[in-house]
């Protein structure tokens, strides 16, 4: 808010503002409708006012305005990315045919330490909740989303494509010394994490690499969190992310992407087993203890009641869900999307005919 009084014009504090609160009228609608009109039309500032002006017209359950702000935002954000979606489809081809039960099986011994606790996923389906159900332990440090692993993976692999992974650093990757690549991680996050005997690394697309991290650090954790599909989808798509995801701000991408991950990560549940828990969003908000005590015989540690108080920490959250986690878990964001069904029809459609259906 102070911002804004300095700089009314300032489209990121606008937008900032909208996600710190809900709305409970249209006036910040209105000023934000107001600073709109002083930028041309698709100027890169005007993504953060629109996303702000569907975030506002969604808490005022203004459902077709805010689909119609959203939309143009996505559009204005398509434009300032580079998404190579061929370049993706065949990484993930890659990854598949890759990191079998049998390349599993021949990884060798990885580095021992059994401190990692990984949190993987789509972005926007309550890996942010699960990371501070644990981090409300004593034991439990928040490292938050590292890039760390990925990393290694890439200059271990000596792979020359600039691209964080591709079909190439996939290839490369499954020679890599699975030990070294464990030892790797742990030193480069060591600045990073606190003295504490368990730190989660809360990067959602680490999912990427989880036979990766299964056979480098053996005794880690890794929990996959799942949500609906429209609901993931959808939630994406009504984010500004900074400088990822590329693929949510069009609809037909977007659930392009999300069948691509849903098929590897089936995938990777046959390849991992019982080495990844998978923990669904649904389940988690309406029946918070339960899956809590899941989660923690999961990690082999003792329960300790601070996980159903999670709402009440004070550490900083730098992701998207600023706002969701500093209440009591609810589920009024389940089955949000139904609220433009017919204007999500090219996302439901996709899903569908890859027989994804919930």
């Amino acid at each position: 808010g102070e911002l804004l009084v300095m700089q009314p014009q300032n489209a990121q504090a606008h937008w900032s503002l909208s996600r710190a609160a809900t709305a409970a009228d249209l006036t910040h609608v209105n000023e934000m409708q107001a600073v709109l009109t002083r930028f041309p039309p698709k100027a890169p500032p005007t993504a953060y006012l629109y996303y702000g002006l569907g975030k506002e017209y969604e808490d005022l359950k203004m459902w077709p305005e805010a689909f119609k702000a959203y939309e143009a935002g996505a559009s204005v954000r398509r434009a300032q990315v580079q998404f190579d979606e061929e370049a993706e489809t065949k990484t993930f081809e890659a990854l598949q045919d890759t990191f079998d039960t049998s390349w599993l099986a021949a990884a060798g011994n990885g580095c021992e330490d059994a401190s990692p606790i990984f949190i993987i996923g789509q972005p926007r389906t309550g890996t942010t909740l699960v990371e501070r159900i644990l981090t409300a332990r004593d034991d439990v440090y928040s490292a938050g989303e590292l890039q760390q692993f990925g990393l290694a993976v890439k200059g271990m692999s000596g792979a020359a494509n600039p691209r964080m992974i591709s079909a190439e650093t996939v290839r490369a990757a499954a020679g890599i010394d699975m030990k070294a690549l464990g030892e790797a991680y742990m030193k480069t996050t060591e600045r990073l994490r606190a003295d504490l005997p368990y730190f989660v690394d809360k990067l959602p697309s680490n999912y990427l690499y989880a036979p990766l991290i299964a056979a480098a650090l053996p005794k880690a954790k890794i929990i996959h969190v799942t949500r609906g599909a429209m609901d993931s989808c959808f939630a994406s798509y009504k984010q500004f992310f900074a400088e990822a995801y590329f693929h949510s701000y069009d609809q037909a991408e977007m659930a392009r992407h999300y069948v691509r991950y849903h098929t590897l990560m089936d995938h990777y549940s046959s390849v991992l087993g019982d080495r990844m828990l998978e923990v669904r969003y649904e389940d988690f908000v309406s029946n918070t203890e339960a899956e809590a005590r899941r989660i923690t015989d999961f990690l082999g540690v003792e329960w300790q009641d601070a996980s159903l108080d999670f709402h009440a920490q004070k550490t900083a959250v730098t992701t998207a869900s600023v706002a969701q986690v500093r209440e009591k878990t609810h589920n009024r964001s389940v089955e949000r999307w139904r609220q433009f069904e017919s204007e999500l029809a090219p996302m439901t459609e996709i899903l569908a005919a890859a027989g994804i259906t919930r």
